[in-house]
């Protein structure tokens, strides 16, 4: 038997006219009488075709709709012009004036885009879905920016919206969770995180909130211990998080418990903003650090990085790695304990210079 059109199920004009305006019009992008005529037949099939004055008496309901009922659609828009033949106005420049403005949605689609720790097929999916948000409009005009646009993802972890559900859950229903963390090999390669004794490290916490900072998706939480009460805050990434689940018949330690935090504490007294999109000329630079510390080095260069020598005795790596001077600059002043930059000259020199200058003001007594 022939399969039965999916189109004859909609009888009612005004839900054919809305639809046909949420699809493809918005604030930058009008519709014409006759083009929103020809897109209801395209999308409705010729049967559920409507005349020129059903449309109008339906775009002046769903106008009034939704100048009462906007937290939804957005509004209705058009322009009245006087006909110059006959009696009556003409309606032109017809369009929906969506929700989320174009800038407002462009905005969170380059978030989604730049989240480089987000497998590439999950941030496709979370854009083609903040699109239908707007019309057919936008989407042709940025689509193929905004899909096409290439990165290297640093992923740690292949499932994090599967984990972003759990941890939600376990959120709303003060439920502790439990995981293991990732970490990298000297090669870049994952495993989970070992404790002192070589065994896999297990944490249990008690989840509070999530927040996005510095470029990356956090836990706000206590850890939960067996002998003791948590006694302060602690943040974890969530795409080194893996193996999470929630534990039914924990006890919940609530943070309104935790000594000198408020309730309903404010984010950003866990979180501060670090902007490190600097420009320049991209050139090898050469630097030493702790073998341990290859977890940091994929973490900011991710696999664009050589070790040249590992001296096995001194635990210390040489690497390579091709960056601009002020990045470097940068990254290599927050981990001044432990990376000595050897090259290029400039760069080595510019970082004595900030340690003369910070040692000089370090070193008075106030």
């Amino acid at each position: 038997m022939p399969k039965k059109s999916s189109k004859g199920y909609i009888t009612d004009a005004k839900l054919m006219v809305l639809y046909v305006l949420l699809k493809y019009s918005d604030a930058n992008h009008t519709l014409e009488k006759n083009r929103l005529l020809e897109l209801i037949t395209s999308e409705f099939g010729k049967n559920r075709s409507i005349n020129v004055r059903t449309l109008d008496r339906n775009l002046e309901t769903i106008k009034i709709f939704l100048d009462h009922k906007s937290d939804l659609f957005g509004k209705c828009k058009y322009d009245v012009i006087s006909a110059k033949t006959g009696n009556g106005n003409t309606k032109t420049n017809i369009r929906i004036e969506h929700i989320f403005s174009d800038h407002e949605l462009r905005y969170l689609i380059d978030m989604v885009s730049s989240c480089e720790y987000i497998v590439k097929k999950e941030r496709v999916e979370l854009i083609n879905k903040l699109l239908t948000l707007t019309s057919k409009g936008f989407l042709s005009d940025y689509k193929p920016y905004l899909l096409n646009k290439t990165t290297k993802p640093k992923v740690m972890v292949n499932e994090l919206m599967r984990n972003l559900k759990v941890i939600h859950e376990a959120i709303i229903c003060k439920k502790q969770i439990r995981f293991v963390r990732l970490s990298r090999t000297l090669d870049g390669k994952l495993l989970n995180e070992k404790d002192e004794n070589g065994n896999e490290k297990t944490y249990i916490v008690n989840p509070y909130r999530t927040v996005f900072n510095d470029g990356f998706y956090y836990l706000v939480c206590s850890r939960a211990y067996a002998d003791k009460e948590p006694d302060r805050i602690s943040n974890y990434r969530i795409d080194r998080m893996s193996e999470i689940e929630i534990i039914g018949d924990s006890v919940y330690y609530p943070e309104s418990r935790i000594a000198d935090v408020t309730i309903n504490a404010d984010t950003k007294k866990y979180i501060s903003t670090h902007r490190m999109m600097w420009s320049g000329k991209t050139e090898t630079i050469l630097f030493r650090c702790p073998e341990w510390a290859i977890t940091e080095i994929v973490d900011f260069f991710g696999d664009d990085y050589r070790i040249l020598s590992h001296d096995k005795k001194e635990t210390t790596l040489t690497v390579a790695v091709e960056s601009t001077f002020d990045n470097m600059l940068i990254w290599a002043r927050r981990f001044f304990d432990f990376v000595e930059v050897i090259s290029p000259r400039s760069l080595r020199q510019r970082l004595k210079d900030d340690l003369a200058r910070a040692y000089e003001k370090y070193s008075k007594d106030i």
